[in-house]
């Protein structure tokens, strides 16, 4: 045999052994974490006050440890200091969490009036216009140097770059709204990101602020995005559509041209990663810096000169690309892998790196911890440094022996020369594809595999699907940002027109290959496998095989005993949430007027298997607005699609309709979408449980209680904001309920 067998390694360290500043994160991020369940709840200085006295305490127990304390007494117990410190670093984290949610809620002022703000960042470009984000300025102390979205109409708006200064007149409202079942919870996201509104504005409603310098800057951070833009419209001289938009994600983290098939496309083939920009993309860049420059400086001054360089060029690209969660954390780890191996070759360890960016990140801003980049991007770095270490690292590859080699290369009935001649040829065939395997193939699998598993549980969790051909896609994506990017540099810094023009054929060559290759794989058959599990089972998927590992990795009959409880009862709890949620009675009779701009949607809702929408939209236009709450509740829910109502007269077991008026069990519901027209006094006024009104009607409350006397006024997403108002007034006085499906999300009534 050529090969020799190689020794089983033994296990490393535990994580904490590692990394010392494990266990301060997870205590961080823990705070964090409490504190943002309770923000609606706990103001931020109880948790400072609480910190407080846990610092006191563990400065209490130091001193007593040093005071000469007896060995065995509670206070000398390190392990009591170490919890009552861990307790005071979450109690911080908590603060700081706190604070920062805090400071996003703001009391914008009603009505529309005129604001000047500063755009940091475009973030999208459509046909009609453009989304941004803006610090207003010049306004009283309230409300200045608060971060609001705003989205620009006109033509004229894709003009607009960072630093840019603009004047609209618009009415600023908090972005905390509510939505349908299931939404995505915007306004928690517009926290996390630290912005506190969101206006609108027609094309003829703002203006560009100019100077007499013609452009008015916004600091470093503005500079650096203006550039981006002029690099971005160098690419737009040799490239356009879907490949200019692709390049400039990949690339400069420009993402703001890109559509919502081309995002679909990557992230159906598990490819989504490649358009943000993270570690992947930042160790590429070092890799060809590296062999570009680095290795061919041998003296350790210019070496060290030449790193501090490369890192300094990291970090402007990370600035450039919008200074991304995901490409922060990769910068300074590879910053402090870095200093170490320049200070001492063997300091330092990654996992510790990765704890320290993590610390680094969420003190400056502890709300980052619940983006969904921030989260993948260490998730995915944490297996891949976990799963290497203890699962994948010790696989015993066997060493390749020459000696030997040749008995099993078939020597056919030819001259001994030429025997001789092919055993050579045929080892070394051999021996090549054997460390190209061990080498090259095994850590791209074996990292790609880490990564998904870690990953799996928030693409589970956010995205409710599994690309099954994730691994496959990334074999073609990957080697392809590697010319992408390398092409990139080529492209920006050598600037003359000929070789630009070559680089962008080969550029426009590779990103024709890669979408051919990705849209040729997002046709296979369970291409992107919709999922639906409940957080029991995603805990499970990761705890299971976690579990497997530790029992295989033990021998002590008692921990073996309990790690197989262990996943018997996580087992079995992940396998009674899936049948309770998928219980006949799951979903119980129900009325749900729907939050549909422009129109009125209403969801009778029999069972599970059986459920009528009315709809002021034609079928197939009604199907396609309700698309997000069909893929965020129907679907989870297991809910059949809805029988449209459109006939003017219905009769069913359970639901009756004549004209706008509803049958529904015991429900009696009416739909007022016009003008009510003039009534025979001598009849008398229907009584309805629910009076739904919607865009259209323009009759007065004290008119339709002449006709229809409700007990609950439901105002739908189609009414304007003008007859919102209006209704809501004369609902107060008249003393009836009212619910605005627009400020509280869609009105649920359970049968």
């Amino acid at each position: 045999m050529p090969f020799l067998p190689s020794p089983a390694r033994p296990l490393p360290l535990n994580p904490f052994g590692q990394a010392p500043l494990l266990s301060c994160t997870l205590a961080w991020m823990g705070g964090i974490a409490i504190a943002w369940h309770c923000r609606n709840v706990v103001p931020w200085w109880p948790w400072l006050l609480a910190a407080g006295i846990a610092l006191a305490i563990s400065i209490a127990l130091v001193w007593a440890r040093r005071s000469g304390q007896p060995r065995g007494s509670l206070r000398s117990r390190p392990r009591l200091w170490l919890g009552v410190t861990l307790v005071s670093i979450a109690l911080t984290g908590a603060a700081l969490a706190q604070a920062a949610w805090q400071n996003t809620l703001v009391d914008w002022p009603a009505g529309k009036r005129l604001w000047r703000a500063r755009v940091d960042v475009v973030n999208k470009l459509t046909e009609q216009g453009v989304t941004v984000d803006a610090t207003v300025l010049a306004a009283p102390t309230d409300w200045s140097g608060r971060r609001i979205r705003i989205s620009l109409q006109g033509k004229r708006s894709r003009s607009l770059s960072a630093g840019d200064v603009i004047a609209c007149w618009t009415q600023i409202n908090p972005g905390r709204r509510v939505g349908n079942p299931g939404d995505f919870d915007y306004g928690a996201y517009l926290a996390v990101h630290g912005i506190s509104g969101t206006a609108y504005a027609a094309d003829s409603l703002w203006a560009l602020c100019t100077t007499a310098s013609g452009h008015i800057a916004g600091g470093f951070t503005s500079s650096l995005l203006r550039l981006r833009q002029q690099l971005v419209n160098r690419y737009a001289s040799y490239l356009d559509g879907d490949q200019l938009a692709i390049i400039a994600a990949l690339t400069l983290g420009d993402k703001s041209l890109l559509d919502a098939d081309t995002r679909a496309l990557f992230s159906d083939t598990g490819t989504s990663h490649i358009l943000a920009l993270s570690g992947l993309h930042l160790s590429i860049l070092f890799t060809l810096m590296q062999f570009v420059v680095l290795r061919h400086i041998r003296r350790r001054v210019p070496r060290v000169v030449a790193h501090a360089a490369v890192l300094i060029a990291l970090w402007l690209f990370v600035w450039l690309a919008g200074a991304p969660l995901s490409l922060q954390r990769a910068a300074w780890m590879l910053t402090l892998l870095q200093v170490g191996n320049c200070l001492r070759p063997s300091w330092g360890s990654t996992l510790n790196n990765l704890c320290f960016a993590a610390l680094t990140l969420l003190v400056a801003s502890p709300l980052s911890l619940f983006d969904v980049g921030f989260q993948m991007s260490f998730a995915a770095v944490l297996g891949i440094v976990l799963l290497g270490s203890y699962v994948w690292g010790r696989i015993p590859w066997p060493y390749w022996s020459d000696r030997g080699a040749s008995a099993n290369v078939p020597a056919y009935q030819v001259p001994s020369t030429l025997r001789v001649q092919f055993r050579r040829w045929g080892d070394g065939c051999l021996k090549y594809g054997y460390s190209l395997l061990r080498s090259v193939v095994w850590p791209f699998v074996s990292v790609s595999l880490s990564a998904q598993f870690a990953t799996a549980p928030f693409i589970l969790y956010y995205f409710h699907s599994l690309p099954p051909y994730s691994l496959l896609a990334n074999v073609i994506v990957i080697p392809s940002a590697y010319v992408l990017l390398g092409g990139a540099l080529l492209f920006f810094l050598v600037p003359i027109a000929s070789i630009q023009g070559l680089v962008a054929r080969v550029l426009q060559a590779v990103l024709g290959a890669m979408t051919d290759g990705l849209e040729h794989i997002s046709r296979w058959p369970g291409a992107s496998l919709p999922l639906y599990p409940t957080t029991l089972t995603i805990v499970a998927l990761v705890a299971v095989p976690c579990l497997i590992y530790a029992l295989c990795n033990t021998r002590l009959r008692r921990r073996r005993v309990n790690l197989i409880v262990a996943m018997t009862c996580i087992t079995a709890l992940a396998a009674g949430s899936e049948v309770w949620r998928l219980r006949p009675a799951r979903m119980t009779s129900r009325i749900v007027v729907y939050n549909v701009s422009r129109a009125s949607a209403i969801h009778f809702i029999v069972s599970a298997r059986q459920s009528y929408l009315y709809a002021s939209l034609p079928p197939d236009s009604a199907l396609a607005a309700l698309s997000y709450v069909s893929r965020n509740y129907w679907a989870p829910c297991h809910l059949a699609s809805p029988t449209m109502i459109t006939a003017p007269q219905l009769t069913q077991s359970r639901l009756v309709r004549r004209g706008n008026l509803f049958v529904f069990g015991h429900k009696r519901l009416y739909v007022l979408r016009e003008t009510l027209a003039p009534r025979d006094p001598n009849e008398p006024p229907v009584p309805v449980d629910i009076l739904v009104v919607g865009r259209g009607c323009r009759s007065r409350l004290a008119a339709v209680l002449a006709a229809v006397i409700p007990r609950q006024v439901v105002l739908d997403g189609s009414l304007t904001p003008y007859y919102r108002q209006r209704w809501i007034d004369e609902c107060r006085v008249a003393g009836i309920a009212c619910y605005d499906v627009r400020e509280r999300g869609a009105y649920i009534l359970p049968l």
